[in-house]
């Protein structure tokens, strides 16, 4: 092989990864696009904390650092342990901030998610 042949070799493979890198995030962009469509009923931050008062919910969503997660999340007040109910009502944030706090059943632990990052919701 020339050494022209060995450079263009090396390029069509560094073309090929730099390919194989688009079409991956191409697919991660589609599958979030179309868990989105598939949402069976979009619903508001006062609805979802309304469900949440209620009882356990499960929350797929995403991240900040663009992760998904699926939580088992509450705000019912007979569910949070006494050590770990909040002192007030608000949440832990301004309603205005379309954030939502709340308590994440299986990790024991307070965690906020934002609604518009809400992939699925359900009660």
């Amino acid at each position: 092989m020339t050494v022209q042949e060995n450079v263009e070799f090396v390029l069509k493979l560094q073309l090929l990864y730099i390919f194989q890198i688009v079409a991956h995030a191409i697919i991660q962009l589609n599958q979030h696009l179309w868990s989105i469509y598939n949402m069976s009923e979009a619903y508001t931050r006062s609805e979802m904390v309304d469900m949440l008062r209620n009882g356990v919910c499960q929350v797929k969503f995403i991240k900040v650092n663009g992760e998904e997660r699926l939580m088992q999340a509450t705000l019912k007040e007979d569910l949070i342990p006494a050590d770990q109910k909040p002192k007030d009502d608000t949440n832990g944030v301004d309603a205005t901030l379309q954030v939502i706090r709340c308590l994440d059943t299986e990790k024991s632990e307070w965690r906020s998610f934002k609604v518009e990052n809400v992939l699925k919701f359900s009660h």
